[in-house]
Formats: structure tokens, sequence, C-alpha cells
């Protein structure tokens, strides 16, 4: 028997394992995981840089949480005003700057995580 037959005859025996059990290629090794809503991101800090510019640091359990999350929202609210999403970052930040801070303002933040299954609970809040 030749290499190449024998690889082939493997694929062919991996293949046929759902339907070999009386099972369908959903109820066997091919059957997608569901994907969850993320946890929220904790321990959002906020740093001013100047009158203009706040940096922001939050952390995620990359261990528990990386395979759902898709990239983190960020929502600024400035003085008594409403919240409003300002940024959308890759998954794999967890700093973002906000360089349109008005001058003599404070600002509260928060950040989310999301995915195609939705938009995780807010983090704690921090103003700076």
């Amino acid at each position: 028997m030749n290499i190449k037959w024998k690889k082939w005859a493997v694929l062919a025996l991996f293949l046929s394992v759902p339907f070999l059990s009386g099972g369908t290629m959903e109820e066997g090794c091919f059957k997608p995981e569901e994907i969850q809503i993320p946890l929220a991101p904790s321990n959002l800090g906020a740093t001013r840089l100047s009158c203009t510019e706040i940096e922001l640091s939050w952390s995620c359990n990359l261990l528990s949480n990386s395979p759902y999350v898709a990239g983190f929202h960020v929502y600024r609210k400035c003085g008594d005003g409403e919240y409003e999403l300002i940024a959308d970052t890759d998954r794999f930040d967890k700093f973002f700057t906000d360089k349109n801070v008005p001058p003599g303002v404070t600002c509260t933040y928060y950040v989310t995580a999301y995915n195609s299954a939705g938009e995780s609970e807010p983090s704690n809040e921090e103003s700076a």
C-alpha cells in the first residue's frame, strides 16, 4: 500500500466517523461551538495625558474570553452629557487614547466587549 493511498484512507475514515455511529455531520466532530456574548472588560483606568488627551486601559480575560471577543467599544460622556460611542478597537487592544477631550471638562468612560452574538455588560466607569 503506497503512502498516498494511506493518507486518503485515513481521511475517509476520519470524515465518516459521525456517519458510522448513525449520526450526521452536525452531530459529529464538525459541530461548531455556539458563540456567546463576551464577558465585560474590567479594571478600566483613565489617565489625563494633557488638557485634550486621556489614555484608557482595561483588562480582559483572554483565556476564557478570547475566542468570543471581536473587539471593544469605548463610550464617553463629558460633563453632564450622554454617553456616546467614540471608538471601536481591535480584540487585542487594551489601551485607547482619546485625543478629542474638551479642555477643562471631566469625562467619564466605560468599555464593552462585543462579537456577533452581542455586546457585553459595561466595564466599571472611570473619570479623568
